[in-house]
Formats: C-alpha cells, structure tokens, sequence
C-alpha cells in the first residue's frame, strides 16, 4: 500500500510521521518545523503494535526513567536508558536501535532529553 500526503504541515513535535514497513510512504511538499524527526518506518505492522503495548503496560517507568535521564549530562543520557529495566522490557522481540528510535519517537520527553 502507498500513503500520499500533500502538503502536510507539522510544527513542534517529536516525529511528524510514523508508519510500518508494510507502506510505502510519498511525501510532496512538506513543511515539518521544528520536528526531531520527518518520518520514522518500523519494519513490520506488528512490531510497531507489540512496542505501542508494552509502552502502554510500562508508562509509569518511561516517565519515571525520563525524569532521571533529566538530571544527568546529556553525553550519559542515550547510555543510561539503554541499560534501564525499561528498556529491556521493550527490547525483547526488538533491536536496540529500534526501541531507542521507538522512545523518541513517542516519549517526547525522552526524545527531548536526546536532542
């Protein structure tokens, strides 16, 4: 399946678009302001759900993560929720780099701290 979007417009987010790797994704004409990032693509729909459900089960340790990420320096940041608990969780079934894109891509105030 193709998903075409014509001048979309995004302003202060984290990510403008997520998709799966099922779609294939035009964009024509995009004003994306101030986004961390354009368009992020998972490698299978279900991935994508599997991570969005254990988010969901593990909220309140993301958020309580994030607020210890904050009072450190940014260059120990990336390193210190790779080694969580939380990020262990989320990493069974999944790479690394896909769950650290994942946090950023939906935790803003994880992907915030990353910037």
């Amino acid at each position: 399946m193709t998903v075409k979007l014509f001048n979309p417009k995004t302003i202060d987010c984290g990510t403008a678009f997520i998709v799966h790797g099922d779609y294939d994704v035009e964009i024509h004409s995009p004003e994306i302001i101030n986004c961390g990032i354009g368009l992020a693509q998972y490698s299978t729909k279900e991935e994508l759900e599997v991570l969005l459900e254990k988010s969901k089960k593990h909220f309140e340790e993301i958020v309580a993560l994030s607020k210890k990420v904050q009072g450190t320096k940014p260059e120990l940041r990336k390193d210190i929720i790779a080694s969580s608990a939380v990020f262990a969780a989320l990493s069974v079934g999944s790479n690394a780099s896909t769950v650290m894109q994942f946090l950023i891509d939906n935790f803003p105030m994880i992907g915030n701290l990353l910037k």
